[in-house]
């Protein structure tokens, strides 16, 4: 199942039909749509992402700004879907980054640009290792 067959109850007072599923395809990458709080809550409920490859769960997400599944899921689908490890605070300080590296426009960040993201009054490296 995906996102798209996606047919909740007209008793539900939440539905998520093809119009509202046009909009997250049709919307800039960078500004995340909203479908509010009961519609992700319905989402999250129906496991709207079993069935998603992990690039599909990525692609959802990464275009809603109510999170949908599981932290868990979509972080892994992330992970995956770009084939190098994600960092939890890239989603806070570079979702923009994210979504144009999921779609290609620009290259994977080095470790550097990924922890550079962390603002220097809050960053703590530890070297570890025979040349630290």
């Amino acid at each position: 199942m995906t996102s798209n067959d996606i047919n909740l109850s007209a008793d539900s007072a939440v539905s998520l039909d093809h119009d509202t599923l046009g909009e997250l395809k049709g919307k800039p990458k960078f500004k995340p749509l909203s479908i509010g709080r009961e519609k992700a809550i319905a989402l999250a409920q129906a496991k709207h992402w079993e069935g998603m490859t992990h690039r599909e769960r990525a692609e959802f997400q990464l275009n809603v700004c109510e999170l949908t599944m599981p932290f868990d899921v979509f972080h892994e689908a992330v992970q995956k879907a770009l084939g190098r490890p994600v960092f939890t605070h890239e989603f806070g300080l570079n979702w923009g980054g994210l979504v144009a590296e999921l779609r290609g426009d620009v290259p994977a960040p080095s470790l550097e640009e990924v922890l550079e993201l962390i603002p220097a009054d809050k960053r703590v490296v530890i070297a570890m290792g025979e040349d630290a």
